[in-house]
């Protein structure tokens, strides 16, 4: 009886040891654990900063060309601009032209008695005839000869050209916030961006 309680005691004892000697192990496998995942937190710090590394390039890169496509469109916006300005000053001129040479046919009409005869005279030989003889019109070469001679003065002068003309520059200055420079040597435009 003696030794059985000696046994149970021990086999008690023993069995008090092998659950700490567990739970020691368990601890031990759970210190490891912990460890791995600690020696793994700088590579993982590497590998989330080099990830956003390469998320800063691509958003650079993306800003980089939208701001190059903005300066595009901006450039193309005001490129048709002067496209427009340059198409609607050379219809200004023509119609300029135009005008002044109707005037010069209308001054010398009523300045020239000759001019009017021979005027009145060709007129009433195409209603007689019933249509007029190109040798005979004196309005036609006079007003060619007079649109020919307004349109060589209104490509001559210096306010012809749009790029010059102060309310066009003016304009363009306030639209798009730059200047227009014209080279007086080459005749040429560069637009200067304004600070």
């Amino acid at each position: 009886m003696f030794q059985r309680w000696q046994t149970a005691a021990i086999e008690a004892k023993n069995k008090a040891l092998y659950a700490e000697e567990q739970a020691f192990n368990d601890e031990i496998a759970h210190s490891v654990e912990v460890m791995k995942a600690g020696l793994a937190v700088p590579e993982t710090v590497k590998t989330v900063n080099a990830a956003e590394r390469a998320l800063r390039a691509v958003e650079a890169e993306a800003a980089t060309r939208k701001a190059a496509h903005a300066r595009r469109e901006a450039a193309q916006h005001a490129l048709d601009f002067l496209v427009s300005l340059k198409s609607a000053a050379g219809a200004e001129s023509e119609g300029a032209s135009l005008r002044a040479a109707r005037a010069a046919v209308e001054a010398a009409l009523e300045k020239d008695a000759a001019v009017q005869q021979r005027s009145i005279e060709a007129a009433l030989k195409a209603l007689k005839e019933g249509q007029a003889a190109p040798a005979d019109d004196v309005i036609e070469p006079l007003f060619a000869q007079s649109a020919k001679a307004a349109r060589a003065e209104a490509e001559g002068r210096a306010a012809a050209n749009p790029f010059t003309a102060a309310g066009n520059v003016d304009m363009f200055r306030k639209r798009f916030h730059m200047d227009l420079a014209a080279d007086a040597k080459s005749k040429t435009v560069r637009v200067v961006k304004l600070q």
